[in-house]
Order: C-alpha cells, then structure tokens, then sequence
C-alpha cells in the first residue's frame, strides 16, 4: 500500500515498514503514573483518617491490617481513574516507523488541568463506592459481618452508589486536592523522561522514577510528621 507520503516523495516505499509489536512507550508512561496514582490513592485515605481524629487525641495510624485494606481501596479508586485515562492520554503510536513527533509529552499546564479533574472524580470514586467497600470487607475479613451480608451490603453500595459519591465524596475533597497537586510534578518528569531521545534513558528510568517517588510518597505518610499531614483532610 502506498501512503500519501511515497507518493509526494517524503520517504521511499522501503522505508514505509509497519510498526508491530508491543508499545513499550505507551506501556512505561501507563505503568510508572498507574504505580504513582494508586500510591496517591492510599495516601488520601490514610491522611483523610488521620483527620478525622479528635483534637486532643493522640495522632496515629490504624492497625496495619486496617490501614492496608483500607489504603488498598483508595489505591484501587485510583487506579480505575488513571490508568485508562493515561492510557489513552498517551495515544496510539504512528503506524510507520518515520513518523515522528506525533506523541510529545505535555507541559505543566496540561498537567495542572488534568490534576485537576483528577483531584474531582476521586473523591466521588471514593467516597461513593470504594471506601465504603474497603470498610465492609474489613468487617468481613475481622468475622463482624457474614457472607450474606457482605453480597447484600455491595448490592446496597451499588444502588447508594450515586448518592454516597456527593454525601461522602466531599470528606475526601480537600485531601484530593492535594494529591492533585503531588500528582503534577511527578507525571511532568516521568512524561519527559519517557519522551527522552536517549533510548536508555527512556526504558531503564521511566517505570522505576514513578515507582521509586510512590515507595517516598509511602514512606512520608507513613513516618512524616501526622500533625501536618492531619491538617491536609
């Protein structure tokens, strides 16, 4: 097949080759924000808990258990929000190898507006549905709530799910938000890595920057300061 490119003579017919195989760039832009996000996710729950504690109270994480289920439905919410949408942010890749140019990475004020939908669709994603869940699996998994019970109460999530998304949904508000504004940053530099020209630079970096500033985001949460971050709910 010829394209309109041999035929007005920007390239030869044995340069059109196909591109095939799979989308490694698509997949390390997916993969190292989808790892982020889901670290993000976590982080609004254990922070959003965090506030809810008394003034007066002394200040600290639930039991470990707890917080992993719990964290683990935020981390969940997370994900469902960003890795389609940064899947198909990134684009498809140019069918012939001499296209060029056709997937670059975004500036920070892309950035900035796609932070901020995503700081308003997870706190509906959480509060109308995945937290709530988090919660009852807990309860099923410590023996507080049977197994009919549990099928019974995600029917009644489902059909509350609409209602919950605005009624709950606004606690995790001002804690999204925030995690927006983590979230800016590190998608800026892991787009620009992975748009690097040096070969090496784009797949060895790519997947392990978004996967190491997700294990620091972790480890803030975790050891930081939880009178400051208690402030962020």
């Amino acid at each position: 097949m010829l394209t309109n490119d041999v035929i007005r003579g920007k390239v030869t017919q044995e340069e059109q080759v196909l591109v095939k195989g799979p989308d490694w760039p698509r997949l390390r832009f997916t993969v190292s924000l989808g790892v982020y996000a889901a670290a993000l996710g976590a982080f609004t729950i254990l922070v959003n808990i965090l506030s809810q504690i008394s003034p007066g109270a002394d200040l600290a994480h639930k039991p470990l258990f707890q917080s992993l289920v719990l964290a683990g439905g935020g981390a969940l919410a997370s994900c469902l929000i960003a890795v389609p949408a940064l899947w198909v942010l990134f684009g498809s890749r140019p069918k012939f190898t001499y296209s060029t140019g056709l997937r670059r990475p975004r500036g920070l004020m892309s950035w900035f507006l796609i932070a901020c939908l995503y700081a308003f669709i997870l706190p509906l994603i959480l509060g109308g549905y995945f937290y709530e869940m988090a919660t009852r699996f807990l309860a099923f998994f410590t023996g507080f709530m049977s197994v009919m019970e549990m099928l019974g109460a995600t029917a009644d999530q489902l059909l509350m799910a609409p209602f919950k998304a605005f009624t709950l949904g606004f606690d995790f508000f001002f804690t999204a938000v925030f995690a927006g504004v983590l979230f800016i940053p590190v998608a800026y530099f892991v787009d620009k890595i992975n748009a690097s020209k040096k070969a090496h630079v784009a797949t060895y970096v790519t997947v392990p920057f978004g996967v190491i500033c997700a294990i620091l985001l972790m480890f803030w949460v975790t050891f930081g300061d939880l009178e400051f971050l208690s402030q962020l709910g």
